[in-house]
């Protein structure tokens, strides 16, 4: 009779237990300065949360770094289709959709992130200064099937999306995927450096897979001083990826295709 009550009571425990009941949505609209006079609002919590799952609620300075990086390069990006992979609060992509784009998708894995994308897409506040077509979709890293639904492109951007080493790879295949139909195609990547280790499994790994990396300090893209809100005590870099031709002729092996992961892709997000 014990065993049966203490069932009894982990029921009611669960019936109990919210997760939503710790998550906050209390996001507000926040213009960041991009360089020469102008500025991007996009969506977002003023405190950092305590799930590093939700970590793209917050704009963390590397975010601010990519998007001033890419504002300084508009003209490069008209006419181009970019994707922004993890792309939390989007700062960077919505940056780049300030150009004339052919296209310009945000991308992320947590369907939280993805509500607050759509939330901020249906801001005029947001939306005001964008020139390009502009949507949200969810892309899980890894996955064929979520990358077949959004296609290649010739731009992707991606802010410290490399945090945890079981994801190097499936961002990596997701990466090479999206730009292999782009004869100009690249990657850039606001890289923190966390971890020696993630680090270089990522250098390593991006070679294999037929990358090219350069890297941007920076000063070699900001003024002196830095402004504050690209300040961190950790170095923040922004690394440029291009695949070599050979790489482009080789075909997409994503960790899905193999049966023993295919249950455990929808975890391959960021």
């Amino acid at each position: 009779m014990a065993a049966l009550d203490e069932t009894d009571a982990a029921e009611d425990n669960e019936d109990i237990f919210d997760p939503g009941l710790f998550l906050n949505e209390d996001y507000v609209e926040h213009a960041y300065e991009l360089g020469d006079g102008a500025q991007q609002t996009c969506l977002c919590l003023e405190g950092a949360s305590t799930d590093h799952d939700l970590t793209g609620q917050v704009v963390w300075p590397v975010s601010v770094a990519l998007a001033r990086f890419v504002a300084a390069r508009l003209d490069s990006l008209k006419g181009r289709r970019v994707v922004e992979v993890g792309a939390g609060t989007a700062l960077a992509g919505l940056a780049a959709a300030r150009a004339a784009c052919a296209s310009v998708v945000l991308t992320d894995g947590s369907d939280v992130i993805m509500q607050l994308l759509e939330r901020a897409l249906a801001s005029s506040n947001v939306t005001a200064t964008l020139k390009a077509p502009t949507s949200a979709r969810k892309l899980l890293w890894g996955d064929r099937a979520s990358f077949d639904g959004i296609g290649t492109c010739d731009v992707v951007l991606g802010a410290d999306v490399v945090c945890w080493p079981r994801l190097v790879e499936p961002l990596l295949q997701t990466v090479r995927a999206l730009l292999r139909g782009s004869d100009d195609g690249v990657f850039y990547c606001g890289f923190v450096s966390r971890s020696q280790l993630t680090e270089r499994l990522f250098f390593e790994k991006s070679e294999r897979f037929g990358f090219v990396i350069r890297e941007h300090t920076l000063e070699s893209f900001l003024p002196d001083p830095v402004p504050e809100a690209c300040r961190s005590n950790m170095e923040l870099r922004v690394l440029e990826l291009r695949l070599r031709g050979d790489a482009r002729g080789a075909p997409d092996v994503f960790a899905s295709d193999d049966p023993a992961n295919a249950e455990a892709t929808g975890d391959i997000a960021c």
